[in-house]
């Protein structure tokens, strides 16, 4: 009897204790939340965004299913960033630094190594709508101070832009264009479903990310792939009909925002001008020629092997591609090559 007793509260040991913390409320609550606090934090610091991601990585590493993860590597959506991140990887056969410095070029796609594991973690979890309305949430705070900074003709910096609170106007816009696009459903779903009081409330914080986009600050690259998003938009979720009046609508929005925002007319004018400088810049740089841009013949040597589409196109292309010590008065290389441009006498 005293023997069934003594089994009946016996405790497990501190090794099966720890085991089992894995799979306890907290710990599981925890790895859900990090990716949330993460995203939150993405709109405002980059480095507490690496924090919290690598204390998730610390946590959900213990709660993974490894014959259920190999799995879902089949999917496309989780073997292509190891792709691309292979292709970093491999365009390192060819540089001319060190590896040191070619492996500082790969470190920002390493980021893609999260990706297969956020897909499958919340394949398994409830809760993965946390990640979307953590960003959701910190991006309409940063839209309102972004108004607030602009009205009030704050700069964060002595260089920077009123309406950039944090960070710049670069990551701003896009989170701002992502969060446009991803409320863009929910409110057309909130629409047919007849919530008009929710949809009113998205739909003019959608106006507050579009006007901030046309008005506040905007990168040169949204003026690329808003159109396609549009499109992408219109053809995924409305039939022909009302595909076609959305996108004329849209187009007609563009026009009447586009002739009353200065901030916009004058940075399609720039983008336009700095074009037809970088083209011209790169033809005369192909031929040799020196176009009073502080581009020096040496340095145009240099730069005249590639072709002007990959010239204006180097920064797809990793930032070993063009060795800056190339240019220094004092390299090697510059020397060899001036020479070659310019004998000496005999």
């Amino acid at each position: 009897m005293s023997e069934l007793t003594a089994a009946s509260i016996a405790r497990p040991g501190i090794p099966a204790l720890i085991g089992a913390w894995p799979q306890s409320r907290f710990w599981l609550l925890c790895v859900d939340l990090y990716p949330a606090l993460a995203a939150a934090s993405l709109p405002w610091s980059t480095t507490a965004v690496s924090v919290f991601m690598v204390v998730w990585l610390l946590v959900v590493v213990p709660t993974i299913r490894w014959q259920a993860f190999l799995e879902a590597l089949r999917a496309p959506a989780s073997y292509l960033p190891l792709v691309f991140l292979a292709l970093a990887f491999a365009g390192l056969s060819w540089t001319e630094d060190s590896w040191a410095t070619g492996i500082q070029g790969v470190a920002p796609v390493s980021k893609l190594l999260a990706v297969p594991l956020l897909l499958y973690h919340y394949e398994r979890s409830e809760r993965g709508h946390w990640v979307l309305f953590a960003f959701l949430a910190a991006c309409v705070l940063l839209m309102g101070l972004s108004w607030v900074t602009y009205f009030a003709d704050w700069k964060a910096s002595p260089g920077g832009l009123a309406g950039v609170p944090v960070r710049n106007y670069i990551d701003q816009s896009h989170e701002f264009a992502l969060c446009l696009f991803v409320m863009a459903p929910l409110v057309l779903s909130l629409a047919v479903n007849g919530h008009r009081a929710w949809t009113l409330v998205f739909a003019a914080v959608m106006l507050g990310f579009y006007f901030d986009m046309r008005f506040v600050a905007t990168s040169r690259t949204a003026f690329l792939y808003f159109p396609v998003l549009l499109i992408l938009f219109a053809v995924k979720y409305l039939n022909r009909r009302h595909a076609i009046y959305f996108l004329m609508l849209a187009a007609v929005v563009e026009s009447g925002v586009l002739l009353s925002s200065p901030y916009l007319r004058d940075r399609v004018e720039r983008t336009v001008q700095d074009y037809k400088v970088d083209r011209d810049t790169s033809v005369s740089v192909e031929r040799g020629i020196d176009t009073g841009l502080n581009l020096e013949r040496p340095a145009a040597g240099v730069l005249a092997p590639f072709h002007p589409v990959d010239f204006r196109g180097a920064v797809f292309w990793p930032r070993h591609r063009i060795n800056p010590r190339a240019f220094h008065p004092r390299s090697r290389r510059q020397k060899r090559r001036m020479g070659q441009h310019h004998p000496q006498p005999a």
